[in-house]
């Protein structure tokens, strides 16, 4: 985008650069590639200074963009409907039980990527999931954010599905529920996010609509925030979610996990409607 092709370096004011990063903002771009571009024009005009073709680099006075700076995209319950009509599944995901199945389970329990690539069939139960890992597509398996590792209560028709999933594919213990086309690896998170664009495609959300509306992978986790929100406390919501640093696996009891079966109630309620299998 050749915004500044017709200036001076010493016309480039504050507020031009920032009039241009609220344009690209509006793209769609993420808060990382934002943050990318101001970088590159820090280093542009900065080196200008170190030259002496200016005295001052405007981009000291403009901060970085957050997460909070930027509108979270969330997944609308028409978007949801017809993302997993069962009718329509053939040609919203082409028929690849696993890529639906990963969706499901961000959108129902809040999940990460990461968590669910690195999801092995010895987390899998029949009433909730067990949060271990994360996956790194350099590192491999790491503990997941935060040291977060958690159990996950899920609704009723969803453990369904996972099981029968597992059990069609005929894996067990260690290996991972989603695999990839390397042996011993997950499904790559480029062919994860590929095929949610794909799936959007299929319902009429064009990649321009998905952009403006800041809808990726990780909506999905706004979603789940926003649909069991005021259905449970907020602190058992942090706590499914793994946002606080001290919720590691061995602090949950059976006691514990049984005060936590309100949540596959409330989940069971709140995503009654998005079913398949």
């Amino acid at each position: 985008m050749p915004v500044f092709k017709d200036k001076l370096l010493g016309d480039i004011s504050v507020s031009s650069i920032e009039a241009f990063l609220r344009e690209i903002v509006q793209t769609g771009l993420s808060h990382s590639r934002i943050n990318q571009i101001r970088n590159v024009l820090h280093a542009v005009l900065g080196e200008a200074v170190r030259l002496g073709l200016i005295e001052k680099n405007p981009m000291d006075s403009i901060g970085r963009y957050t997460l909070n700076t930027l509108p979270k995209g969330t997944f609308d319950k028409n978007m949801i409907k017809m993302l997993f009509d069962p009718v329509s599944f053939s040609i919203v995901w082409k028929d690849r039980h696993d890529l639906h199945l990963i969706n499901l389970l961000a959108l129902t329990t809040g999940m990460r990527i990461g968590e669910i690539q690195a999801l092995q069939v010895q987390d899998i139960h029949k009433d909730h999931v067990v949060v271990r890992h994360t996956w790194d597509q350099k590192y491999g398996l790491k503990s997941p954010k935060y040291d977060s590792s958690r159990l996950i209560p899920v609704a009723n028709h969803v453990g369904e599905l996972v099981q029968r999933f597992v059990e069609n594919q005929g894996l067990e213990g260690d290996q991972f529920i989603f695999q990839g086309t390397i042996p011993g690896k997950p499904l790559n998170d480029k062919a994860i996010n590929a095929s949610l664009n794909q799936a959007l495609k299929a319902i009429g959300i064009s990649d321009d609509d998905r952009r403006l509306g800041r809808i990726t992978f990780h909506s999905w986790r706004h979603t789940f925030n926003s649909r069991m929100r005021n259905r449970i406390p907020d602190s058992t919501l942090k706590l499914l979610t793994g946002h606080r640093t001290d919720v590691m696996l061995e602090h949950y009891t059976h006691t514990d996990f049984e005060m936590l079966m309100p949540v596959i109630e409330a989940a069971n309620e709140v995503f009654a409607d998005v079913r398949f299998g």
